[in-house]
Order: C-alpha cells, then sequence, then structure tokens
C-alpha cells in the first residue's frame, strides 16, 4: 500500500506531520464553546404587544388575529403560536430550519409596522425580538436589600442592572419582575370630584396641558441669541397639586382641592418571592446561538464589576444586593465535566485492556499513541465545523475512545505475529501492516457508513446526531491514517519480538496453527454441528424481539438538572394578596416535603406584569392573571441523595392532599429538557381546535375526565384559564349622547378611575434628583371596590346650559357580571385549548399510546380536531427518522463492502453481525430497564458499522486461506483462531470506552447512559455470536464455492 510504504520511508516526515497537526489542535480546542446541547438552527421571531385594560377577547380579535394574519406573509414560516390574556398578546413564529435569522426578523419587523395602522388607536409599539423555542432564561439576578421598598427594587433592576447587562455580548434582559413600577400618581378622590362637578378625565386633560416637553425657539436680543426654555414640566408634588382644573363659581379648582400627588407607584400585578421575601428579579437570557457559560461567565463578570461601581457613584444605595440565583450553566459546567471525566475513565479503560492482552510496553504504547494523536488530529477537524462542545459530541468523542485503537490494534497485532514468522522489523511492518490494510479500511468506512444517514436527516434528530457525527468521523478518520502511517513506522522503529513464543515456529509460519485451547474446541464443535447452531442463533435472535414490547419509550432520557418548576392556577379571578399567601402557604410545604438544606433557592412568581413597567417580561411568564404563580426550586448540588423527580412526586400528593381546590403542573428537566421539548411544557400536549370556544372547551374536558384515568398520566388539565370574572359596562350610547357624551369619554373615565390614565394619555415626570424619567398618571387611590354601586357612581362630566356637572355612570350604562376566557391560545390562526399530560411512574411511550387509544375511543363532535403535539410528536417523528436510518445505515455498510470485497456474498455474511447486534441491544435496554430514545436509537444506529468490524476480519483472512488452499470449514476455524486476539481486544477496547457512560457515575452522565448501553449490549452480544455463528455460517456458504469466487 503506498501509504504504508512511504511511512517507513520517510518516518520523521511521517512524525513531524502528525505531531505538528496534534499541537494545532490541542491549540484551537480550548477556544471551543461548551454547553449541554448543540445549537437548534431553528429561528423564532417573539413579539410581544400590550394595550393595558384591554380583556382578552377584544384583545384576540383587535390584536392577535390581525398581526397573525398579517405576518403569514413572511417567508420559511413553519408554524405560528400565539397567547392572548388581558392586555397582552405575544405571537411566536417558529420558521424552518435553516432560514436565515436576520431575514426572519426583518420579515416580521416590517409586515409587523406596515400592519400598525390596522391596530387599535393608542396601542403600543411591538417589542419584537430573536429567540429560541425553549425561550428560557440562563440566570436570575435577584435585587434585595435592607429597608428598601418594592418600588426602590424595581428601579434599581430597571435602571441600573438591565441597563448595564443589556450592553453585555450575548445578553438578553427584558423588564424584572415583581416589585412595583414607580409613577407619580394624582390619586383623585371621587366624591370630591362629584362635589365641584368634575371627572377624573378633567383632571387627565389639565394635568397633560399643564405637563410637557416642548421647545420654545430662540430670540435675537443684541448681539447675542438665546435659547427660549418655558418651564413646561412639573418638578414637585406641590406644583402638580397646584395644576388648576377649572373654574367654578369664580375660583379655581387646582388639583390639590380634588385628590393630591404622590410619589408612589402604579398598581400591582406581580409579586415576586425569593426564599420567602418579597423581592425582585431580573431574567437574563442568551441571545439566539450565544454560549450559555460564556454569556453567564459575562454577567457574573459584569455585575461584580458595575454593582460596587454604581454604590460609589450613588446610582443604587449602599444596601443593595443583587445575588445570582437559578444559574443553568451550573448544571451544563457539572455535566460537562463529570462526562469529561468518564471519557478520560474511558480512555485509562481502555488502555488496561491493550496492555492486558498485548503485555508489552511499547506495543501499548502504540496503541496509546493512536488515541491522543488521533483525538487531537480529530478535534482540529472538529474546531472547524462551528459546533460546539456538548453531550452529542462526547458521545461522538467516546465512541472514537473505543474505535480509534481498532485499527492500530490490528496493525500492530499482525506485525508482531509477522516478526514472530522471523522477519525483519522493517519488513514485518510492512508485510504486517499491507495485510491488513485492506480489512482495516473496511472496517474503518463501514464505522464511518453509518453517519451518512446524518445528511438526510431533518429538525431536531439532525441537530443533535450532526455534531455526534463530525466528532467521530473527524477522529475516527484521524485515527485510520495514523494507523497506516505512524504505527508502521513505530513498530520498524521500536518493536521487536522473538521467533519463538510459546511454541510459536512452524505454525506461525505456515499460518495455519492446529486447533488448540477451548475456543478452537468448541468453535470446531459448532462449525462441524452447524446446520443446529445456525437456526438456534437465528432463533434466540428472533426470540429477543420479544423483548421490545416491555421496553418503554421516550424522546430524550430523564435528567436530574436539580431544578423544579410548580405551576399553581387557584379559584379564577382570585386577588393577587390572596394568591400570594396561597403561595406563602406552598413554600412551607415544600420546605416540610424537602429538606431546607437541600434547597439552594426558592423563587416564587405571582399574578403577571402587565402595562407599562411589564415590558417583554409577560413573554416569560407561564401565569395568566393575579389568581395564578409559579415557583421555581433549586435544589442543592451537593450532599443530596434523593432525585428531583422523587420530591416531586412526593410533592404532587402532598399538594393534592392539602390544596384540593387548586390545580398543580410540574415541569423538570431544566434547560436540557426546555430546549428539547421546544419550550412545551407537558410531554404530552392534545391540542384541541373548534370552530367555537365553548365547543372547544366541552371537548377538552371530556378529555381531561378521560385521561386522567390513564395509569401514569398526572397534572392533568387543561393549559388555558378559561374562566375569568369581567364585569361589562354596556353604554346607552344614544343616551349618552343626549347628555353629550361620547363611548371614548366615558371609557376613559372609567380606566383613569380604576387603571390609570397612563393607560391611554400617558405623560412623563423627570425626576429632579436623580433626572430618571417616569410616567406620571391620574387615578383612584385604589381600585378596591365595595360594592357594583362603587362603579356605577363613577362620575362623568358634563357640560350644561346652567354650568359644568357631573353625572354617575349609571345615567348612561349598565354593569353586569359575565365570565370570559382569561387566555386564548392559537395556533396557526386557529384557537385551540391544549390539555397537558405529564408522566409519573411510567414511560411516556406506553402513556402516550394510552392516550391514543383513549382519544380514538371518545365520540367524535362536529367541527373539533385533536392533534397530539409536544415532544411526543417529536419523540415519535423522530423514531422513524432514525429507524429509517438504521436501514440506510445498513444498507451503505452493505455496499461499502459489496465495494471493497467485490463479492455479493461475504458482505451479507458479515452483515449477520448486525442482527445479532440488534439482539443485543434489545438484551441490553431490557435487562437495565432503558428506554428507547433518540439516544439509544443514536446508540444502536452507531453499533452497526462497529459490530461489523469483527466479521470483516474473519471473512477476509478465511478468504486469504482459502485462497492457499484449504477448504471452507478449515479456513474458518483458522481464521477465527488467528483473528480471536484482535477482535476480543477491539471489542473490549469499545466496551471499555463507553462503560463508564453506562452507569450514573455523577449527575450530567443521564443524557449518555441508554447511548452507552445500547452500543455495549449491541457489541458484547455481536462479539461472542460473531466468533461462532459466522465461521459456521462461511463454512457452510463457502463450502462448494471455488476460491477464486471469493473476490480476494
Amino acid at each position: 500500500m503506498p501509504l504504508i510504504r512511504f511511512a517507513l520511508r520517510n518516518p520523521y516526515a511521517v512524525v513531524s506531520l502528525a505531531v505538528g497537526l496534534s499541537l494545532l489542535g490541542a491549540a484551537v480546542l480550548p477556544g471551543v464553546p461548551v454547553d449541554i446541547l448543540p445549537d437548534f438552527k431553528r429561528p423564532v421571531v417573539v413579539s410581544f404587544f400590550s394595550y393595558p385594560g384591554l380583556p382578552t377577547l377584544d384583545m384576540e380579535k383587535g390584536v392577535t388575529s390581525r398581526v397573525e394574519r398579517a405576518l403569514t406573509l413572511a417567508g420559511g414560516i413553519e408554524h405560528q403560536e400565539s397567547r392572548t390574556i388581558p392586555g397582552a398578546s405575544v405571537i411566536k413564529v417558529f420558521f424552518q430550519p435553516g432560514t436565515d435569522p436576520s431575514s426572519a426578523m426583518n420579515d416580521i419587523v416590517n409586515l409587523e409596522a406596515s400592519d400598525m395602522f390596522h391596530l387599535p388607536p393608542g396601542i403600543e409599539w411591538p417589542f419584537t425580538l430573536r429567540s429560541e423555542p425553549a425561550n428560557l432564561p440562563v440566570i436570575l439576578a435577584a435585587i434585595g436589600g435592607e429597608g428598601l421598598s418594592e418600588s426602590e427594587l424595581y428601579t434599581i433592576g430597571y435602571y441600573a442592572v438591565r441597563n448595564k447587562m443589556g450592553g453585555l455580548r450575548g445578553v438578553q434582559i427584558p423588564h424584572p419582575f415583581g416589585g412595583k413600577f414607580r409613577q407619580m400618581m394624582v390619586y383623585v378622590d371621587p366624591a370630591r370630584l362629584r362635589a365641584v362637578g368634575l371627572s377624573a378625565q378633567d383632571v387627565v386633560e389639565a394635568l397633560n396641558r399643564s405637563n410637557l416637553v416642548l421647545a420654545a425657539g430662540t430670540a435675537r436680543l443684541g448681539h447675542y441669541e438665546y435659547q427660549i426654555h418655558p418651564e413646561n414640566t412639573l418638578p414637585t408634588t406641590e406644583e402638580i397639586e397646584a395644576v388648576p382644573i377649572a373654574i367654578r363659581d369664580g375660583r379655581p379648582i387646582f388639583i390639590r382641592d380634588v385628590g393630591r400627588a404622590v410619589d408612589d407607584a402604579a398598581i400591582q400585578y406581580n409579586i415576586v418571592r425569593v426564599d420567602g421575601k418579597r423581592s425582585v428579579y431580573c431574567p437574563l437570557l442568551r441571545e439566539p446561538g450565544e454560549n450559555t457559560i460564556a454569556v453567564v461567565d459575562r454577567i457574573r463578570e459584569g455585575l461584580a464589576t458595575e454593582i460596587p461601581k454604581m454604590k460609589a457613584q450613588g446610582e443604587i444605595p449602599e444596601a443593595t444586593s443583587v445575588t445570582l440565583v437559578s444559574d443553568q450553566s451550573s448544571y451544563i459546567r457539572d455535566a460537562m465535566r463529570n462526562l469529561g471525566y468518564e471519557v478520560g475513565l474511558g480512555a485509562v479503560l481502555v488502555a488496561v485492556v491493550v496492555a492486558a492482552f498485548l503485555r508489552r510496553i511499547l506495543p501499548t504504547l502504540a496503541v496509546l499513541l493512536v488515541i491522543a494523536l488521533s483525538m487531537l488530529i480529530g478535534s482540529l477537524g472538529f474546531a472547524f465545523s462551528g459546533e460546539t462542545i456538548n453531550v452529542m459530541t462526547l458521545g461522538g468523542i467516546s465512541l472514537a475512545v473505543g474505535t480509534v485503537v481498532d485499527a492500530g490494534i490490528v496493525v500492530i497485532e499482525n506485525v508482531v505475529r509477522h516478526q514472530r514468522m522471523g522477519k525483519s522489523p522493517l519488513d514485518a511492518a510492512r508485510d504486517g501492516a499491507e495485510e491488513v490494510a485492506g480489512a482495516v479500511l473496511a472496517g474503518t468506512v463501514t464505522t464511518l457508513a453509518v453517519f451518512i444517514p446524518a445528511i438526510f436527516l431533518s429538525g431536531m434528530i439532525r441537530d443533535l446526531f450532526e455534531p455526534l457525527s463530525i466528532a467521530a468521523t473527524a477522529t475516527i478518520g484521524a485515527s485510520y491514517l495514523v494507523a497506516m502511517t505512524v504505527v508502521p513506522a513505530f513498530c520498524a522503529r521500536f518493536v521487536r519480538s522473538r521467533v519463538r513464543l510459546g511454541g510459536e515456529g512452524p505454525a506461525a509460519e505456515a499460518e495455519v496453527p492446529e486447533p488448540r485451547g477451548a475456543y478452537a474446541s468448541l468453535l470446531g464443535t459448532a462449525i462441524r454441528l452447524r446446520w443446529l447452531v445456525i437456526p438456534a442463533t437465528a432463533a434466540l435472535v428472533l426470540a429477543s424481539g420479544l423483548l421490545l414490547p416491555g421496553i418503554g419509550t421516550e424522546l430524550f432520557p430523564e435528567v436530574d438538572a436539580g431544578t423544579f418548576e410548580l405551576r399553581v392556577r387557584t379559584i379564577p379571578g382570585t386577588r393577587l394578596e390572596e394568591t400570594e399567601a396561597l403561595v406563602a402557604r406552598i413554600e412551607e410545604t415544600i420546605r416540610e416535603v424537602i429538606p431546607p438544606r437541600e434547597i439552594e433557592s426558592l423563587i416564587s412568581n405571582v399574578g403577571l406584569p402587565v402595562g407599562k413597567g411589564a415590558g417583554f417580561s409577560t413573554v416569560l411568564s407561564p401565569n395568566s392573571g393575579p389568581d395564578s404563580a409559579f415557583l421555581v426550586v433549586n435544589l442543592a448540588r451537593e450532599g443530596r441523595s434523593i432525585a428531583t423527580s422523587t420530591y416531586i412526586g412526593m410533592l404532587r400528593d402532598r399538594l393534592a392532599e392539602e390544596y384540593p381546590a387548586e390545580k398543580f403542573f410540574f415541569v423538570s428537566g431544566g434547560i436540557v429538557h426546555a430546549a428539547l421539548n421546544e419550550g412545551v411544557a407537558a410531554p404530552i400536549d392534545i391540542q384541541v381546535s373548534a370552530g367555537s370556544l365553548e365547543a372547544a372547551r366541552a371537548k377538552a374536558e371530556e378529555i381531561v375526565r378521560a385521561v386522567s384515568k390513564i395509569p401514569g398520566a398526572a397534572d392533568v388539565q387543561i393549559a388555558q384559564s378559561l374562566d375569568y370574572p369581567q364585569l361589562d359596562v354596556a353604554v346607552d350610547r344614544t343616551r349618552a349622547k343626549y347628555l353629550g357624551l361620547d363611548q371614548e369619554e366615558v371609557a376613559r373615565t372609567i380606566l383613569t378611575a380604576l387603571g390609570s390614565s397612563v393607560g391611554h394619555a400617558p405623560t412623563i415626570w423627570i425626576d429632579p434628583a436623580s433626572g430618571t424619567d417616569f410616567f406620571m398618571g391620574v387615578q383612584y387611590e385604589t381600585n378596591q371596590v365595595e360594592s357594583l354601586d362603587e362603579i356605577r357612581n363613577i362620575p362623568l362630566s358634563l357640560s350644561t346650559p346652567d354650568g359644568p356637572i357631573t353625572v354617575p355612570l349609571s345615567n348612561v350604562a349598565t354593569v353586569k357580571r359575565v365570565n370570559i376566557p382569561g387566555e386564548i391560545a392559537h395556533y396557526n390562526i386557529a384557537r385551540v385549548l391544549d390539555v397537558y399530560v405529564n408522566v409519573s411512574g411510567r414511560d411516556i411511550g406506553s402513556v402516550a399510546a394510552d392516550v391514543d387509544r383513549t382519544l380514538a375511543a371518545l365520540p367524535e363532535a362536529p367541527g373539533v380536531s385533536l392533534t397530539v403535539r409536544g415532544p411526543v410528536a417529536t419523540m415519535k417523528a423522530g423514531g422513524r427518522t432514525l429507524g429509517l436510518g438504521l436501514l440506510v445505515a445498513s444498507v451503505l455498510v452493505y455496499l461499502v463492502m459489496l465495494a471493497q470485497f467485490r463479492s455479493l456474498v461475504d458482505p451479507l455474511i458479515i452483515m449477520l453481525a448486525v442482527p445479532l447486534g440488534l439482539a443485543g441491544v434489545l438484551a441490553a435496554l431490557a435487562l437495565t430497564g432503558t428506554t428507547l430514545n433518540i439516544q439509544s436509537l443514536m446508540g444502536t444506529l452507531m453499533m452497526i458499522g462497529v459490530v461489523v468490524n469483527n466479521s470483516i476480519l474473519l471473512v477476509e483472512f478465511a478468504n486469504v486461506l482459502r485462497s492457499r488452499g484449504l477448504d471452507a470449514g478449515r479456513a474458518a476455524l483458522a481464521a477465527a483462531q488467528i483473528r480471536l486476539r484482535p477482535i476480543l481486544m477491539t471489542s473490549l477496547t469499545l466496551v471499555a470506552s463507553m462503560l463508564p457512560l453506562c452507569v450514573r457515575l455523577a449527575p450530567g452522565g443521564e443524557a449518555m447512559i441508554p447511548l452507552a448501553r445500547a452500543l455495549v449490549g449491541g457489541m458484547l452480544a455481536s462479539t461472542v455470536l460473531t466468533l461462532f455463528l459466522v465461521p459456521c455460517v462461511y463454512a457452510v456458504v463457502k463450502q462448494r464455492a471455488p476460491a477464486a469466487a471469493d473476490g480476494s
């Protein structure tokens, strides 16, 4: 082979090239980013529209539906999702994988801009930004401080932390959660308004005309030109209270006559509790495509630098504390570090196996040299692929650790064998390497062939499999070059073997040793009884298929990220303060179930931020109003012996018993499951679509009742809040017109009284001390009323011939109580209800199968359609895709060997290793209780390319012996005996490399366990059975075939 001969003639050039490439690989490797999962190249654009006070149905019709229809014109859209709640609309547009994110963003922004004139007057311009399907904060900045009010905490978060952190590369930071949004409030008294014939709207108009920012030009006076500055703004509460509203009986009515100005806060709709105390936190997200660990490191470094600086400059109070909690990178760091240790441990075990077989220092050193050079050279190719070091790439590297030595072992073992024939080191290196060059090439190519289907995969499966393929391909490809160049040169220079070892002399020369040893004896018997061995093995393989129904299925292995989220919904319409009290009791229950020493932090988010202070934060909250909350429990990373799922099960039972009126839903898995589930909270999402909300609700409630009876189904509930109390104010427009009123004036008066004038007529107040701008609004001091009569008596201002007067709202309108949807969801513009189904105590696949049967058994409702979406749908699609990949990989492996052996029959004999390996996979998964998921299917796919290597060594050498005159049976026996050591070595090195990944040695390795178990089970079963079945089949098939037909 030219490559081998070149290496033997130019050993120094080979060494220089190998060492140089290895040094380059070592230099670039530290710069490769580290993350838990590959980047899912699926652009998502999120838009948030806010119109405070607008009811859900009006928000849906006037904003959500109109914008959704306009956005369908964007190119490359896969689907749209939206969520409408009172005063807010969140629209997510998912684009096809591979779509340019910047183009997608530009399309959405331009289409929204062109459609703004269709939306209700006064609506705020939308927040639109690139996002990810999961849209999960990577860390939270909790803000506290002794003696600081909630308004001060919010101001620190909004103006200090948010502004400083928002400038960091790769960081997105919405508005803070919790606290109170500071505003200059003008509180008016309805009784005093009525007494002077004024309404709240009169105060708004007077205030807005008295407080404004308006230029006045310049004046030329003498030799100078002066800037004219009217003092238009109102800097103090005294000046605000001195604003005249109207003239009554010749005397001015001032704001102080009907109310008071207070530097206060807007009505609070959102409360945050951190470890039992009211607080504020800023959610910090990474920009799409950014590295989680790098982003968190920048945030930590930025806060460590900026917070002391801001305190020193007086920008924030000295008592301010900013604590980073719920750090998603902590799990990533631990997981990747532990996986790195396990891969390293696998490499050590490989070295032990090689040393145990070779029992000589220099040949063992040569094999270890193959590992080191292949890893470093392979990392050079991987570094330029743009991929991160993640769970999948480490899986590919771990596979490579076990397979890169295969070529080296086969070459070294054969070179040593030729030296024992009495050949010189140079001749032995040349002849030994060239003799196995074809088999090594075939084995390498068949191993790499299984990664070709990655080109044809799509969606999440491709995003997961592609980095693994790149890492494994680069490393295994490098190992082949090292085995064909460095190893022969090393052996020719350093490896020496005696001519006679253990009686090998003539037998070695003849290359056809007499059968000896236990294996030769057993194999000889098997070949004689081949007509019994072959059907018995076939029956065993077929019987393994009976294990398949008992193996559970899921999308991805369960990951213990040490964190979970508990979503709470209480009686619809419950006030924020009441919900907070409920959450406080739930927090105590959690601390009773989970020992406090095992809780790192407990964060509660009650209600939903709306209005001017909410900003983009509404997008990140699953809450729908004051009657809902979510709690994030972060468990200690050390000293915890109980799994997160166990604590969830304990809490689920306890909460159901103590809080029967509330609904609870658990979300676990942290950033890993959030990314894989694309933001869907439940593993099973049954989406109900119908022409009306009533029909969809009736069907959804029927599904909840039916699915709740399925064993293993937990937290079954409709995701959307369906009943929210509302008071409809129906204005008699004709009567109002007779009185000189119209709908707009009435609506604005009501909004000003019970909400704030900021919602329709915002004006700005600038704090004279700091120069920071805040909103200034007019409203009643509280929106708490004792009866509907207080609403009916809201004064409306009229102008009559006898002068201005007020009339109560009841003169022109009626008030009645109704129920409305608290939340409306859309999927591709159509209204839907989502029935969430969690899984506990069973695998997702079996519960999903029961759900499918249950749904099929339900009576059909006209106009109602059901669709199962979420992770379970991805799981089914991924299973089909990878199943097709298994078939394609098998065909590719056969075609590669067809070209190599130039025979139709030999590749078929070699391919017998594949069904044997599949039987081992099923046995390993069944015996260890491992589910069939993306990872175990990937392990099976990789197993196909590896297990055939043993058969290749057997068949290829048996053909050589047959060409020298041996009959098929004796050739098969001799080939198996001679190749036993390299077969066992290559198989056991692969097993050794994957063995640490087969068990959970430390947190973070759960994702690789199914892949490793599938690979190890398939390899062990295939190796054992191949050593007996392939020689038997070879003896049968080649019994009458002439040696020349073997294509050797």
